[in-house]
């Protein structure tokens, strides 16, 4: 029996607890939204392997950076292995879906990410992501894989790799 001086914190856990609960699973459902909106929806991707980011200040003079990893589904790397350049610059404008609300449209699409380097989106001024040896290495083996394909929207760049099954998305913002 809880003595009646404590009462009232088992009546706040009990009533806050399911509150923040809720929150929590409101957060997580729309940062994953977030994240699957820099995919384009025709690839069907909704898996994340990885996502990691940060911001130095909000509103005008702020920076943010990241970047998240993808798993691509079979049936999407087929038709990209298979089509090449031309299926991705043929690719329509993707439309609002029910978990893409503010889609991305990728330009400029070519083969290898050769030019691509991952350190130029880890910094911020002074402040570097750290990512994990694993991590590195399964970003670095898309951009050194011979069948990506890299391409840029109006909010980061996007590097693929069929054979690989991955799919990067690079963002870097300053100022």
């Amino acid at each position: 029996m809880v003595p009646a001086r404590h009462r009232w914190l088992l009546v706040l856990a009990v009533t806050l607890g399911p509150v923040i609960l809720a929150l929590a699973l409101q957060w997580q459902h729309w940062e994953r939204k977030q994240r699957l909106q820099h995919v384009p929806a025709a690839w069907g991707v909704d898996t994340i392997l990885f996502a990691d980011g940060m911001t130095l200040g909000d509103g005008p003079g702020g920076a943010w950076n990241g970047v998240t990893v993808y798993a691509l589904p079979d049936a999407a790397a087929k038709d990209i292995a298979a089509g090449g350049l031309a299926y991705l610059e043929n690719m329509p404008r993707q439309g609002v879906t029910a978990h893409r609300d503010a889609p991305e449209h990728y330009d400029g699409w070519r083969q290898g990410a050769g030019f691509v380097s991952l350190d130029d989106f880890l910094c911020l001024y002074d402040s570097c992501l750290t990512l994990s040896r694993e991590v590195r290495s399964m970003i670095n083996a898309v951009f050194d894989s011979p069948d990506s394909y890299v391409a840029t929207s109006r909010s980061g760049t996007i590097v693929l790799s069929p054979a690989r099954q991955r799919v990067v998305y690079l963002y870097r913002k300053c100022c």
